[in-house]
C-alpha cells in the first residue's frame, strides 16, 4: 500500500515536470517566432494610418501590408514579401501597418480591413487590388508578383 502511494507520488511529480518543460519550450518557441517576425517587420517601412493617407493623397504607388503580432498567416507571408522585395526599388515601396495599434484603427473602418494579413496595392493613390489572408507560399508569390508587376514596381 505504501509502495503504491509512493509510486503515484513519483508519477505525479514526473507528469508535473514534463508539463512544465513542455510549457517552457512552447513559450520560448513562440517568443523566437515573434522575434523573427519583428526582425522581418523592421526590414519594411513602417506606416501609421495618417502616413498612409498622406501617401495616397500624394498619388503614390505602393503596397501596404497590414499585419499584427502573433498572426501566423502574417508570419507565413513575410518571407515571401521579403524575397520579392530584395530589390531596393521594391522594398522602398512596401509599408507595414500594425492593425493592433490604436493609431491605426481607421484602416479597419475606412478600408474594411478586418483580417490579417491584408495587402493593399495602391496605384496613383487608389486601391487597385487587395489580398486577404495567405493562400500558401507558392500561390502568394505568384499573386503578389503579379500585382507588383501591375504596379510597375518590378
Amino acid at each position: 500500500m505504501k509502495k503504491s502511494k509512493l509510486l503515484i507520488a513519483y508519477a505525479s511529480m514526473l507528469v508535473a515536470v514534463v508539463t512544465a518543460l513542455f510549457i517552457m519550450n512552447s513559450s520560448s518557441h513562440a517568443h523566437r517566432e515573434d522575434a523573427d517576425y519583428d526582425k522581418l517587420v523592421e526590414r519594411l517601412n513602417y506606416s501609421t494610418f495618417e502616413e498612409f493617407e498622406v501617401k495616397k493623397e500624394e498619388k503614390d504607388t505602393f503596397v501596404l501590408f497590414v499585419g499584427q503580432d502573433g498572426c501566423g498567416a502574417c508570419e507565413d507571408l513575410m518571407p515571401t514579401l521579403l524575397e520579392i522585395s530584395s530589390q531596393d526599388k521594391v522594398r522602398q515601396n512596401i509599408y507595414y501597418m500594425n492593425i493592433q495599434s490604436s493609431n491605426n484603427d481607421s484602416i479597419k473602418t475606412d478600408y474594411g480591413v478586418i483580417a490579417t494579413p491584408t495587402l493593399l496595392f495602391i496605384q496613383n493613390g487608389k486601391v487597385v487590388h487587395r489580398m486577404e489572408g495567405s493562400a500558401g507560399e507558392n500561390k502568394d508569390k505568384k499573386l503578389i508578383k503579379k500585382q507588383f508587376r501591375n504596379l510597375n514596381l518590378i
